[in-house]
């Protein structure tokens, strides 16, 4: 009826690996931190972005208070001596 196969689904050997599947295991029943650190993670970043979002609200409110200058600048002419077309022309033969 029942076969022996010889022990080969048993092994027991002498050196075992560190971290085989007996510590997996174990592990798998822990609790684990992950949970806890990623929700303290959150509420620093929140704080964090509270902090920025005051501060930069602050910046523009001082940024709108302050009073738009404008300046017209017109620019006037300038009357220039009329050209002398006769020196233009001794000059560019001189070339």
């Amino acid at each position: 009826m029942g076969k022996n196969k010889g022990g080969k689904n048993k092994q027991n050997p002498i050196f075992r690996v560190a971290g085989g599947k007996a510590a997996k295991a174990k592990a798998k029943f822990k609790a684990q931190p992950v949970n806890t650190n990623l929700k303290k993670l959150n509420a620093n970043v929140r704080k964090k972005i509270e902090n920025l979002d005051s501060s930069l609200g602050e910046v523009r409110d001082n940024l709108t208070a302050l009073p738009k200058k404008k300046e017209i600048i017109v620019n006037e002419a300038v009357p220039l001596p009329p050209a002398d077309i006769n020196k233009a022309i001794e000059s560019i033969a001189s070339l």
